[in-house]
């Protein structure tokens, strides 16, 4: 890895600090330990991303040293700025890569939107119809053990050694991120406008259900969700928030979907969710897993 490279790819794990740091650590060793016997299949998707890839590349790759074995299939679709070119270079650079590149007519549906979820039926079925295109693929890739799902374009990147610490653990079929905004708030009085506190999100709550939570109650109630670094895992329904990991055997038998059993639309994620949990699998938000949606220091040099 080139020292820019280096850089990019660095997360800041010291601003997250768990509160009991050496019984952290040892899931993360154990993690890393266990990695080194594991093959995995990293997917996303990909569109208009030109100044992100660059950065999401260099964590890709990083991730990829922690396991034994590792292939990358990135689905692009209708970009029309350098994000191709971009691709292809990634693709003939670097070994185990595969881009594919589908064409979706309709590019209306990227921001179609209605007034209740602020997502339409027609971009939830564009997003599943891309993502199931990565779904087909694994079957190539059937003997091996994970799939790791990320969202290319998160600006902070994510924990590596949250992610390390998902493999400590057993007895899980998918494994999601706690996924962070900060965002400054602004205050006005008299006209002037004042030092702000920042506040931090809790972010794609669109795709994530508690235990036992049928249908989507909007993005306010979650938002303010406290998961901290070190906290053990918590059983949900389904979560993303920018990284997944799942078994790859689990994987294979689903798809994605824009709506589920009793949401007329859904987000893709929670659709896929709801068949790996079928037969008593379980789905889990890992606290330590946090990607950050914001940028940090390491970002875009």
């Amino acid at each position: 890895m080139r020292g820019k490279n280096f850089y990019r790819s660095s997360f800041p794990e010291s601003l997250f600090m768990a509160e009991k740091p050496q019984k952290f650590s040892k899931h993360v060793i154990k993690g890393y330990d266990r990695c080194a016997t594991l093959n995995v299949v990293i997917c996303g998707l990909c569109r208009d991303l030109e100044n992100a890839l660059p950065s999401t590349i260099a964590r890709i790759e990083r991730t990829r040293s922690f396991f034994r074995k590792s292939k990358v299939i990135i689905v692009e679709n209708d970009s029309s700025d350098s994000t191709p070119m971009i691709l292809n270079k990634y693709q003939n650079e670097s070994t185990g890569v595969k881009i594919i590149n589908p064409t979706i007519r309709d590019k209306t549906k990227y921001n179609n939107k209605d007034s209740v979820s602020g997502m339409s039926f027609g971009r939830m079925s564009l997003m599943s119809t891309l993502r199931n295109v990565y779904l087909d693929e694994l079957h190539e890739y059937k003997d091996f053990d994970y799939v790791i799902m990320v969202d290319m374009d998160l600006d902070g990147g994510w924990s590596y050694e949250g992610l390390l610490s998902c493999f400590s653990f057993k007895d899980w079929s998918g494994m999601g991120a706690n996924g962070l905004l900060f965002k400054q708030e602004e205050v006005i009085k008299g006209g002037v406008v004042l030092p702000s506190k920042v506040k931090r999100i809790f972010y794609d709550t669109w795709a994530f259900r508690e235990v036992g939570q049928k249908k989507f109650k909007g993005y306010a109630i979650h938002e303010f969700l406290q998961l901290e670094k070190g906290e053990l895992p918590v059983l949900v329904d389904s979560v993303f928030s920018g990284l997944g990991i799942y078994r790859m055997k689990d994987c294979l038998r689903c798809e994605y979907r824009p709506f589920t059993k009793t949401e007329g639309v859904a987000c893709e994620h929670v659709s896929f969710n709801e068949q790996i949990r079928k037969g008593g699998n379980k789905i889990y938000i890992n606290p330590s897993m946090i990607t950050l949606y914001s940028p940090t220091e390491y970002s875009r040099p």
